[in-house]
């Protein structure tokens, strides 16, 4: 991710301007991530669910302009940061943002080729909530997991590729979800450094209606060697655009 002021700053080495974001709510890298794992071509039907400032979309048309994205956020401060943000980068016009809750079937109805999101990671029992609502509702779930990626997998099209971004210890939970909706899944670990345990993040995707059990685990990426700094694989990704190797 690269700087810029407090109040505005760029993705990609550049290549993706942001608008000034409330309450510090900046982008991380989990989302450029994400929009690396995901694997479409000209012309596909892109969701990104939850889309908050809309920097998974951004990053997406930055390395493939032929998508067509449609972003939903239940936060109308979130919706309108997204869609001043698609107004800075003329190679997103096409991206469309929608205030919309994923509960709804109306919400961003589809149907989609990809869905792609990066849901609140923390349960409502993991602790105390922030006390700004809206980092509240960026961090908190106030829909279960399951349910959440329930909700994606039926904008899909059959066929169609689901790719989350989320901590490791969720994996019960997320392959519990995708069980006899979704097969051929694969898993790819964000580790911090070589020698970590856990990884930091893990990357999923799996294909609706595709048959196979268990999931298969891509190699993992390392984010930073031994004196703090990006190695040259997440330079690739998150400088300069390069999709994520599956295998």
């Amino acid at each position: 991710m690269s700087g810029g002021s407090e109040r505005a700053f760029t993705l990609l080495g550049g290549r993706v301007a942001m608008a000034a974001t409330p309450r510090g709510l900046k982008p991380t890298t989990d989302a450029v991530m994400l929009a690396a794992a995901v694997e479409a071509g000209p012309g596909a039907r892109v969701l990104d669910a939850g889309c908050g400032a809309g920097a998974v979309g951004l990053c997406l048309l930055a390395r493939s302009p032929g998508l067509r994205v449609t972003g939903i956020d239940s936060e109308p401060e979130m919706v309108r940061l997204a869609r001043r943000n698609v107004s800075r980068n003329p190679f997103a016009a096409g991206m469309a943002v929608e205030r919309g809750d994923l509960r709804r079937a109306a919400g961003a109805a589809g149907p989609y080729d990809v869905a792609a999101t990066n849901p609140p990671y923390l349960e409502p029992r993991s602790g105390r909530p922030p006390p700004d609502p809206l980092r509240a509702a960026a961090t908190i779930e106030t829909m279960a997991l399951r349910d959440w990626i329930g909700a994606c997998l039926r904008r899909l099209r059959p066929g169609g590729l689901f790719v989350l971004i989320h901590r490791p210890e969720r994996m019960p939970e997320i392959l519990r979800a995708l069980d006899t909706v979704a097969g051929r899944a694969m898993r790819l670990d964000l580790r911090a450094k070589a020698a970590s345990g856990a990884p930091e993040r893990v990357l999923v995707k799996a294909v609706k209606g595709a048959a196979g059990d268990g999931i298969a685990t891509a190699p993992p990426l390392v984010l930073h060697d031994d004196a703090g700094r990006y190695t040259a694989e997440a330079e690739a990704v998150l400088r300069h655009g390069r999709a994520l190797r599956w295998m």
